[in-house]
């Protein structure tokens, strides 16, 4: 890394020194005069609570210095009925704690608090299952720079099961042994860890957190820590670790469930009170000092397909509990708010540029904000001119008072909004309260904390946020990356010679403006009704559904849901999959994008996404193999708008510029680079075993790519245009549907869809019924890639599927206890078993990552658990998973939606709607009997072992 101290003046405008900045700062906004009304309103809400905690929360400090927090769930509507209780315990230590011959020692005291303990010498795994818990799903933990999070979640708040579960998390951080025999066992499952984190985007995002936390211990402390020193971490370091940070006066308990309060109090009272509190080491600073530096690196990696130039300035921050500092904090959002925005809208104006702006967080103390743009290889230095100009032009010129107006205008309509939902933060309790507490603050009442929000936005001026952003762009310590693709091997290079001179050339007093909003006109749609009602085809009134023939010749069906309250699901589909005779995969995907991103004929984007705004509009497409697929929820009052908009989505019209011209620019970007990624040639030789062709990887896309930049504009819009004709068939599903009819008769019935009764549809591939096995060595990490995937073809059959779901969570918990509890060869495994219905076939895969050293051992492991592990499964299965299938299928039935998906279902496997009377009495069907005839047909006479190994296992 290149570091240049002292720089010569870098900036005339742009790095003029505007405001004192360094070590610290002090922000230079006007002052609201302290008998202004808004001012004496914010000191009013300080008095009655505003900067302390919200009085729902149970909050306190035991004698040991031990902080807890506890939310009763009953308190709030939408978490009532909840049954769980969440425990989460926060130990104040994180990697940057950690000494410099202690690198992942945090997380490392982490993986070992599950091991031996007082009086839990085998490990806490075995107590916390036997309390009904399962690992991953109910009980956690993880480790970043700053703190180590232990996490519970009790099916219920039971008194007992709470007692308990508190003393086992006691026991993990006071009474753990940290034996050297559990280290010996834990350090091949933390190494597996290690090596599983390891890719080409790690990578880059490691050398961006080395140059833009510079100076900071956080690029100097990887979480993970090292391969080395995971394999040769002593365990004295460990508990040296341990018996510093892990003091009940270094650590949060949080509690959120049904529980009185005073009985939760009272319980974290008698587990962690006697606990004696320690004296904790001194804290080193997280923050960079700041100085007057400019520090640039370049970034690379073989795979990176991206070119991006960065320039990002560091500055401290002042965070206090008081009035003053909320305010800036309020001038601070307005400001990245407006900063991004501005930017976005000089980027977009220039269609060969591609800037942003984001405001983001160096270590506790000093904040970012950092500017970035993609470039051309080549071009780099015009690209830099670009990007360094337009942040000139906003530094000196500032904000338009409009755009302030408006984001203000915003931010009170938003605080607004909050304190009508003051009263329930439902599922966010939780993340609420750890994130108050992992801060050492108090989680004030939303209600106050937000009117207080509107007071003093009140007081706050377009020169405040202008002149704070002029103090992010006056600091002095500055950071500069150039990132370079792979295959980028121009000999361009980022310095501060270059920085300079480009700095020099640039004249703020000649800049024009920053560019306006530009008005938006308001559209109005055009759409065309029929009158001719829809002719009734079938009526099923114990099923409640209803088909009929609409005036164009379509199918539409109508689904009763009395659960749906006021809401109408609407799904339109039409058969252009991108599996069909007309085009090849990667054209009709890119076509079908372009079609959806299109706005009705003669609208521009911006102009459609007002009227969607204006008239709550929404909806998606989507497409499978067969199939395109328009979706929305909607409510009566919106009905006709969603209806209108469709059917302009479906009329034929040409593609516009706007639309064409962004896309083409895109996969140019992407047809440019030569990258071919080892995850994509490994993809690629795994396809050739199991389908015998090619995979939809680097190489074909490249070419396909290439082919479909040869279209021009007339050629898609025709091509759009013919398949927007394509027929469609018509879902609703409503409360009392049937009133809908008339309204979804003269919209849809007025759709020009062309009635083709040829089809279109392509054949889907599937696997070839023969089994392979293939070992390549081309990955530049020390690691071995385990990746295996079988096929039995197979009919659907309900009494079947019903039971996959259940086969795949026991598959992967039988897996998972074999590969990693038993061989301790691997940390993350990847199991799944699932029907594929348009493949009509049951698929079976594994991934992980291991030792080189261990593949073919676990290779002939895992081989050994597919052919074994269904016989394991009988009758106590059966009865065990029964009851969980009936849970979720009564939860199904009071979906609004359930009988739609449903009947889709039967339409396509049947070609009526049987199934919705078979699906009553699916429970039935899951029984050991079919449970043995399924086991018996999955042979997998499809199965492909592949093996990625590093370059030198060659």
């Amino acid at each position: 890394m290149d570091q240049f101290l002292s720089p010569s003046p870098l900036i005339r405008g742009l790095l003029t020194l505007l405001l004192a900045v360094g070590g610290s700062q002090t922000i230079a906004t006007t002052q609201p005069a302290d008998d202004s009304e808004a001012w004496q309103k914010a000191q009013q809400l300080v008095k009655q609570g505003a900067f302390e905690w919200d009085q729902r929360v149970l909050h306190g400090t035991l004698s040991n210095g031990m902080n807890y927090a506890f939310f009763d769930a009953r308190q709030d509507s939408e978490t009532a009925a909840a049954t769980t209780l969440q425990i989460q315990l926060i130990v104040h230590a994180g990697a940057t704690d950690e000494d410099k011959d202690q690198l992942g020692v945090a997380h490392m005291v982490e993986h070992m608090s599950f091991r031996g303990t007082e009086h839990y010498p085998d490990g806490v795994r075995s107590a916390l299952q036997d309390i009904g818990l399962i690992q991953g799903r109910n009980f956690n933990a993880m480790t970043n720079a700053d703190v180590t999070r232990y996490m519970l979640t009790l099916p219920s708040s039971e008194l007992a099961t709470t007692k308990q579960a508190l003393f086992i998390l006691k026991e993990m951080m006071f009474e753990s042994h940290l034996s050297a025999v559990d280290w010996h066992t834990e350090q091949p499952i933390i190494l597996e860890e290690w090596r599983g984190g390891l890719s080409a985007s790690k990578n880059i995002n490691e050398q961006k957190k080395a140059v833009i936390r510079v100076g900071s211990p956080y690029p100097e402390r990887p979480v993970i820590g090292t391969q080395e020193s995971i394999l040769t971490t002593p365990i004295e370091r460990i508990k040296d670790f341990h018996n510093s940070w892990y003091a009940p006066n270094n650590m949060s308990l949080v509690m959120v469930g049904a529980m009185d309060p005073t009985m939760a109090k009272q319980l974290i009272e008698d587990t962690f009170a006697t606990v004696p509190q320690q004296t904790l080491p001194s804290r080193k600073s997280k923050d960079p000092e700041l100085d007057n530096t400019l520090h640039i690196d370049t970034l690379s990696d073989p795979e990176s397909r991206l070119n991006r130039i960065a320039y990002l300035f560091r500055f401290a921050k002042i965070e206090e509990q008081n009035l003053e500092s909320r305010r800036e904090q309020l001038i601070s959002y307005l400001a990245k708010k407006l900063l991004s925005q501005q930017i976005r809208r000089q980027s977009d104006a220039m269609p060969n540029m591609s800037f942003n702006a984001v405001k983001g967080e160096a270590s506790p103390n000093v904040d970012i904000i950092a500017f970035g743009t993609l470039y051309t290889p080549g071009e780099m230095a015009s690209h830099l001119k670009t990007l360094l100009t337009e942040i000139e032009r906003i530094r000196y010129h500032g904000f338009h008072q409009s755009d302030f107006d408006e984001m203000l205008a915003q931010a009170k309509k938003t605080a607004k909004q909050n304190i009508q939902a003051a009263d329930s933060r439902g599922v966010f309790w939780l993340a609420k309260i750890n994130n108050a507490v992992t801060n050492r603050k108090p989680l004030p009442d939303p209600r106050l904390h937000n009117e207080l929000a509107i007071a003093l936005l009140e007081t706050i001026e377009l020169d405040d946020v202008n002149q704070m952003v002029k103090q992010w762009l006056a600091a002095k310590d500055r950071v500069a990356y150039l990132q370079k693709a792979g295959d980028n091997h121009y000999p361009e290079a980022l310095t501060a010679t270059l920085l300079e001179y480009t700095v020099n050339t640039i004249s703020a007093e000649k800049l024009a403006p920053p560019l306006t909003l530009q008005p938006i006109a308001e559209k109005s749609l055009t759409v065309k009704t029929n009158r001719l009602p829809a002719k009734l085809l079938k009526h099923s009134p114990d099923t409640g559904v209803s088909a009929w023939q609409l005036a164009n010749g379509e199918r539409m069906w109508l689904v009763e849901s009395p659960n749906a309250g006021d809401q109408i699901r609407f799904e339109a589909i039409q058969d252009f999959g991108y599996l069909n005779t007309l085009f090849d995969s990667t054209h009709s995907q890119i076509l079908a994008q372009m079609m959806a991103n299109q706005a009705p004929l003669g609208w521009s984007k911006a102009e459609e996404e007002q009227w969607k705004k204006r008239f709550h509009v929404a909806g998606s497409w989507d497409q499978s193999e067969h199939h395109r697929t328009f979706e929305v929820t909607t409510n009566t009052a919106h009905l006709a708008a969603q209806l209108g908009y469709f059917q302009q989505q479906a009329l034929p019209h040409e593609l516009s510029k706007e639309v064409y011209d962004e896309f083409m620019r895109t996969l140019q970007r992407r047809s440019n680079s030569d990258v071919t990624r080892v995850s994509e040639q490994f993809s690629l030789q795994f396809s050739l075993h199991q389908y015998g062709k090619q995979a939809d990887t680097a190489t074909g896309i490249k070419a396909d790519l290439e082919a479909f930049l040869a279209n021009d504009r007339a050629t898609l819009s025709e091509q759009a245009a013919q398949l927007n004709q394509r027929p469609a068939t018509y879902f609703i599903t409503a409360k009392n549907v049937e009133r809908l009819r008339p309204i979804l008769s003269q919209y849809l019935g007025a759709i020009p869809h062309v009635l083709a009764p040829e089809s279109i549809a392509a054949p889907i591939p599937t696997p070839l019924l023969k089994q392979s096995e293939f070992v390549t060595a081309m990955a530049r990490e020390p690691r071995a890639t385990y990746k295996l995937e079988g096929f039995t073809p197979l009919a659907w059959n309900p009494n079947y599927t019903i039971m996959i779901p259940h086969l795949a969570d026991e598959m992967n918990a039988q897996f998972k206890q074999v590969l990693r509890g038993e061989k301790q060869g691997i940390y993350s495994l990847r199991s799944d078993i699932r029907y594929d219905m348009a493949k009509q076939g049951v698929l079976v895969s594994v991934r992980f990552t291991a030792a080189p050293e261990r593949i073919e051992e676990l290779n002939q492991t895992t081989r050994t658990l597919l052919s074994t592990w269904l016989k394991t499964l009988g009758e106590d299965w059966v009865a065990e998973q029964k009851p969980y299938f009936e849970k979720a299928q009564a939860k199904r039935d009071t979906l609004f939606n359930t009988q739609l998906n449903r009947l889709k279902l039967s339409l396509e496997q049947f070609g009526d709607d049987r199934y919705l009377k078979q699906s009553k009495t699916l429970a039935e069907g899951f029984n050991s009997e079919n449970l043995a005839c399924l086991r018996d047909q999955l042979t997998w006479p499809s199965l492909i072992v592949g093996i990625l190994l590093p370059t030198d296992q060659k």
